[in-house]
C-alpha cells in the first residue's frame, strides 16, 4: 500500500540529509587534513635533515682540507723563515710543533673535535676532551661512520699525518630533533586551525539547514492546506458531474410506478365513471398505487443519502453496496441490454459507504459507456489472507497503450462529453482514503479495473 509523505518526514529528511555528506566530509577532512599535515612535516623534516647532513659533510670537510691548506701553506713560506734562525732545533720538528699549536685553535668545534695519527695509528694530536670517546683510528681519505661519529680525513704526506675532523651524532641530531619537535607543533596547530575552520563551516551549514527546513516545511504546510482544498473541489466537481446522470436513473426508475399509476387512475376514473367499480378492487388498485409510490419513495431516498457526506467510517457489507451500484445503474444496463456477471462474497469493511458507492459507480458507468449492445460486465469481489479484491471488467472497444499511462490524470478523458475527473477521483479516494490501490490491465477484449484493498482497516 503507498504511504503518503508527510511534510513533517520531508522536513526531517531536509534536515538530517544535509548533516548525512556533512559528517562523511568532515571524517574525510579530518583524516586528509591529518594525513595532508603530517606528509608534509615529514617531506619538510627529511628534507631538513638532509640538508643538515649535507652541510655538516661539508662542513668538517672544509675544516680539514683549511688545514690542509695551512699545512702546505707554513712549510713553503714559514719554513725557510724558521730554518735561518733555528740552529738547535730540527726543522721537521719545529713545523710540526707550529703546526700543532695553531691546530689547539681549532681542536674543537660545535658538535666535535680534530685529532691527528700517523699510518702506524699512533696518535700524534689530541685534544683534551672529555665530552666524548675518540672515534676509531682510520687511514682512509674520506668520508667515514664509526658508531657514533662522522669523520673526515686528510692527508699530509710529508708529515705523515692524518688529520681526522670528528663530529658527534647524537649531537648533531640534538639539533635536528628540536626542529622536528618545533615542526609537530607547528603541524599540530595547524590541524587544530583547519579542524576549527571545518567545524565553523559545518555549525553554519547546520543552521543554514535548520532554517531552511522550517522554511520549506511553512511552504509545504501551504501546499498541503491548499492540495485538501483543491482535492474538496474536485470531489465536488467529480459529484456534480453525476447529478445529470443521477438525474436521468431517477427519471427511469420513477417512469415505470409512473405509468403504472397513471393507467390505475385512468382505469379507476373510467369504472367510477360508469358505475362498474367494486370495493375489492378499488382496495386492489390502491395497494398498487401505495406499493408504487414506496419504491418511488426508496428509489429517491437511495440517491438523496448517496451524496450526504459520511463524517465517519463504518462497518458496511461491500457486496450489498455493489448490488447497490448496480441498481442505481439498472436504467443503462436495460437500455443496452447489457448482461451483468458478478460473483461476489460477503466481505465487511470498515469505511465511508457513499465515497465507496461513488466509486462503484463510476467504474461500471464507465463500463457501461465502454460496451456496444448486448455486451457483457463482470464484477468480482473476493477475500484472501493478503487482502480484498474488487474488479470489474468489460469487453468493450478497450483502450491503447497511450491512453492507459494517462487514464488516472485529472481533467484527462477519451469522451468528448466527460469532464475528465471520474477516474482521478477514484484513484485519490481508493488511496488517500481507503489506504488501497487501484490498477487497471489491457484485455484482449476489454479493460478490467482491480481495486485492492487491506484487511483490517480504521
Amino acid at each position: 500500500m503507498k504511504k503518503n509523505l508527510k511534510p513533517s518526514n520531508l522536513t526531517n529528511f531536509i534536515i538530517f540529509f544535509p548533516l548525512i555528506p556533512l559528517i562523511i566530509y568532515g571524517a574525510f577532512s579530518y583524516f586528509t587534513i591529518n594525513y595532508t599535515q603530517k606528509a608534509e612535516a615529514k617531506k619538510k623534516f627529511n628534507r631538513f635533515v638532509e640538508i643538515h647532513e649535507v652541510a655538516e659533510k661539508e662542513y668538517l670537510k672544509s675544516r680539514i682540507l683549511d688545514i690542509i691548506k695551512f699545512v702546505n701553506y707554513y712549510d713553503t713560506s714559514v719554513s725557510p723563515l724558521i730554518n735561518k734562525t733555528s740552529d738547535t732545533l730540527s726543522l721537521k720538528e719545529l713545523m710540526k710543533t707550529n703546526i700543532i699549536g695553531y691546530l689547539k685553535h681549532e681542536e674543537t668545534f660545535k658538535n666535535g673535535y680534530i685529532f691527528i695519527s700517523n699510518s702506524k695509528k699512533e696518535i700524534i694530536f689530541k685534544p683534551d676532551v672529555d665530552f666524548m670517546d675518540e672515534a676509531k683510528i682510520s687511514s682512509k681519505v674520506g668520508y667515514s661512520e664509526d658508531k657514533n661519529f662522522l669523520i673526515y680525513t686528510g692527508y699530509v704526506p710529508q708529515y705523515d699525518w692524518y688529520i681526522h675532523a670528528v663530529e658527534n651524532f647524537e649531537m648533531m641530531y640534538s639539533s635536528i630533533n628540536k626542529r622536528k619537535n618545533r615542526l609537530k607543533r607547528k603541524n599540530s596547530e595547524n590541524i587544530k586551525t583547519s579542524l576549527s575552520i571545518l567545524l565553523g563551516v559545518g555549525l553554519i551549514s547546520l543552521l543554514l539547514s535548520l532554517y531552511l527546513s522550517r522554511v520549506i516545511n511553512q511552504m509545504l504546510n501551504r501546499y498541503e492546506d491548499e492540495l485538501k482544498e483543491t482535492n474538496q473541489k474536485l470531489i465536488f466537481q467529480s459529484r456534480q458531474a453525476l447529478i445529470g446522470e443521477l438525474f436521468s436513473m431517477i427519471a427511469h426508475q420513477w417512469k415505470q410506478p409512473i405509468n403504472k399509476i397513471a393507467s390505475i387512475v385512468a382505469l379507476l376514473k373510467f369504472n367510477l365513471f360508469n358505475s362498474s367499480m367494486d370495493l375489492k378492487k378499488v382496495d386492489k388498485k390502491y395497494d398498487q398505487i401505495e406499493d408504487s409510490l414506496e419504491f418511488m419513495s426508496d428509489t429517491i431516498e437511495d440517491f438523496r443519502t448517496f451524496y450526504l457526506p459520511n463524517k465517519r467510517k463504518e462497518v458496511v457489507n461491500l457486496k450489498e453496496l455493489i448490488l447497490k451500484s448496480i441498481d442505481f445503474l439498472e436504467g443503462s444496463i436495460v437500455k443496452k441490454e447489457i448482461n451483468i456477471v458478478h460473483t461476489l462474497e460477503n466481505v465487511t469493511i470498515k469505511l465511508h459507504s457513499n465515497e465507496f458507492l461513488q466509486v462503484m459507480l463510476n467504474l461500471i458507468k464507465n463500463a457501461i459507456d465502454a460496451v456496444e449492445h448486448e455486451g457483457q460486465i463482470t464484477i468480482k469481489l473476493q477475500q484472501d489472507d493478503k487482502g480484498i479484491t474488487i474488479s470489474v471488467e468489460d469487453n468493450g472497444k478497450g483502450i491503447s497503450k497511450d491512453e492507459i499511462e494517462k487514464i488516472f490524470d485529472p481533467y484527462y478523458s477519451t469522451k468528448q462529453e466527460s469532464m475528465g475527473l471520474g477516474l482521478y477521483m477514484i484513484k485519490m479516494i481508493i488511496e488517500n482514503h481507503m489506504h488501497g490501490d487501484i490498477l487497471v490491465e489491457r484485455l484482449p477484449k476489454g479493460v478490467r479495473f482491480m481495486i485492492k484493498l487491506a484487511l483490517g482497516q480504521n
